[in-house]
Formats: structure tokens, C-alpha cells, sequence
């Protein structure tokens, strides 16, 4: 992998590669996506084929490697206009390997007058398009959260927080979670939250997982990042319990995402790992027996 930065970060050269919030906006032209189409190559070597999502600061793309002819991750930012620090340093940061959940960045150049952002293509669906087409069943739904939830505990455990975990972000291949935009996707999007203080963060990520596992039970949204699903109805400015969209819902599911969100919660009793043993919890508390809903579609399961 290559990695180009501007003059001021002094690191190149990260290893090399074998493998693997309400948003409307995706298409429209008023994001960085006006600047680049399908076809249109970065770095010479990454032909953008779809547009998967449009931002102020970068257009994501589903990509091919013209090199290796396989499929890849993109982020094109708009040409002409530095990029900032903290996007850059993210770079460098998620091109570390970690857990093989997470799709890891693999070449870069921040430092040209066309910057992009290249990682690899997590295979499988976005969960944003699958719960688009109808909903697992709810202990499906629940194993899906809980390799999502691992994953992002493990990030946590060497230091590292998403802080823009949706639908959008997170992958199912079939077998296991693949996440995306490790530190990219916040520094693009919502780059003061980096600077926050870890317990913070680590607060911002388990509600974020919550509310995943809220979408994967009721296919809507409640969290703040982008997402093309419907918003979570709201009683008071509070997104309702997911049985009461779906009353045949496990309680105990039910109970493990509206207490994770629930407004009036304590931030210092937040985390990744805090939700990951209360999910495990609420788990072990539903029937065998697997749920069918209303819209059943089938999901890959290799579970």
C-alpha cells in the first residue's frame, strides 16, 4: 500500500495490501459527488462505478481495482481543496490492520490536487440496503448487533472509536459483519467528535450499536449518523420501543435497545463492551425457537 500525505505528515508507505446519519443526498450535486461520476478514474488505477453515498467533504463509491480487478471501497474528495489534518491522520491510523471486521484503508493520496481515499470492498450488502428490502428475524438480527458489537470493542480496546457507526457503514457477507470507515467516516463527517473524550466516545459508539440493533428489529433509524432508512418514530423526542412497531419482538431485545437508548441514561454507564454484555444477556433471554416477521425476506446466514 501507498500511502501520499502533504509535506507536513512525514509517513508513507503503510505495508502492503492482499485482500480484505437522515440522509437523502446520495446522487444529488450539491456534495462532493458533483465533481466526480461513474467511470471517472482516481489515482489512474480506481474506476467509481456507484455512488453509494454523498457528503460535503467526500463522495463514497463502490470502485475496481483496474490493477487487480477487484472490487474497492472509494472516497473521493473534491480536487483543489486541502485536506484536513484530521482526515489525513485517520488515513494512517486505519491503515493499520485490526480485526478482519473492519475493512481496512489501503492506498491514499492527500497530498494531490484529486485526493481519494481507497480501502477494501467488505463484500456482502450494505445493512442499510438489505433492511431496505424487508428485516431478518429477530435472532438473526440480534447475532448480526453482536458481531458488530465485538468488533467495535475490540476497536476500543486499542484506542480506537468509530463515532459514525449506521447502516451505512456495516456490511453483512452472510458469516460476519464487515465494517467500514474506521475513523475515516467521523473525521469526513463530524470531525469534533474526535476530539472527545474517550468515556464520550465510547458513549457515542454503544448508542450507535443500539441503534443498530433497533434498525436490524425494526428497519428504521434512530441514530444521528446518515442513513437512507426511515427515522425511528419519535414519542417525545424519543424513539419508541421496537415492540411497538413489531409486538412480536422479544421482550428482552426490545428491552437491551430502549434502555441503551433512552435519553435520560448516564453516559458513564455507556460503552461498547458495557452493551456488548447486555446484548449477550438479552440473548440468552429469547426463545430458540426463530421469529417470523412481516416483511420475511431471506437473509444470507452462514450462522
Amino acid at each position: 500500500m501507498s500511502v501520499s500525505l502533504p509535506a507536513t505528515t512525514a509517513l508513507h508507505g503503510v505495508g502492503q495490501d492482499h485482500g480484505a446519519g437522515q440522509d437523502h443526498g446520495a446522487g444529488q450535486d450539491h456534495g462532493a459527488g458533483q465533481y466526480h461520476g461513474a467511470g471517472q478514474r482516481l489515482g489512474g488505477r480506481y474506476r467509481l462505478q456507484a455512488l453509494l453515498a454523498d457528503g460535503d467533504r467526500a463522495s463514497t463509491w463502490q470502485a475496481v481495482d483496474e490493477r487487480s480487478g477487484r472490487p474497492v471501497l472509494a472516497w473521493a474528495l473534491p480536487p483543489g481543496v486541502p485536506v484536513p489534518v484530521e482526515v489525513t491522520a485517520a488515513v494512517l491510523t486505519s491503515a493499520v490492520p485490526m480485526d478482519r471486521r473492519f475493512a481496512r484503508i489501503t492506498d491514499a493520496d492527500c497530498a494531490g490536487g484529486e485526493p481519494y481515499i481507497v480501502g477494501q470492498w467488505p463484500g456482502g450488502r450494505r445493512l442499510e440496503d438489505l433492511l431496505g428490502a424487508g428485516l431478518p428475524d429477530p435472532a438473526l438480527a440480534a447475532a448480526i448487533a453482536a458481531d458488530v458489537t465485538d468488533a467495535v470493542v475490540t476497536a476500543h480496546a486499542a484506542g480506537r472509536a468509530h463515532l459514525a457507526l449506521s447502516p451505512r457503514t456495516v456490511f453483512w457477507t452472510g458469516r460476519q459483519a464487515v465494517i467500514t470507515g474506521l475513523g475515516i467516516e467521523a473525521a469526513l463527517t463530524t470531525p469534533a467528535l474526535l476530539t472527545l473524550p474517550a468515556v464520550e466516545q465510547a458513549a457515542i459508539d454503544a448508542r450507535a450499536l443500539a441503534g443498530l440493533l433497533y434498525a436490524l428489529l425494526t428497519g428504521c433509524w434512530p441514530g444521528t449518523a446518515r442513513s437512507a432508512l426511515p427515522p425511528a418514530t419519535d414519542t417525545g423526542g424519543v424513539a419508541c420501543p421496537p415492540r411497538d412497531l413489531h409486538p412480536d419482538l422479544p421482550w428482552a431485545l426490545d428491552l437491551v435497545a430502549e434502555c441503551a437508548l433512552a435519553p435520560q441514561r448516564d453516559p458513564a454507564t455507556l460503552s461498547p463492551a458495557r452493551f456488548a454484555t447486555e446484548l449477550r444477556t438479552a440473548r440468552r433471554a429469547c426463545d430458540r425457537p426463530r421469529h417470523r416477521n412481516r416483511r420475511a425476506v431471506h437473509w444470507p446466514s452462514g450462522l
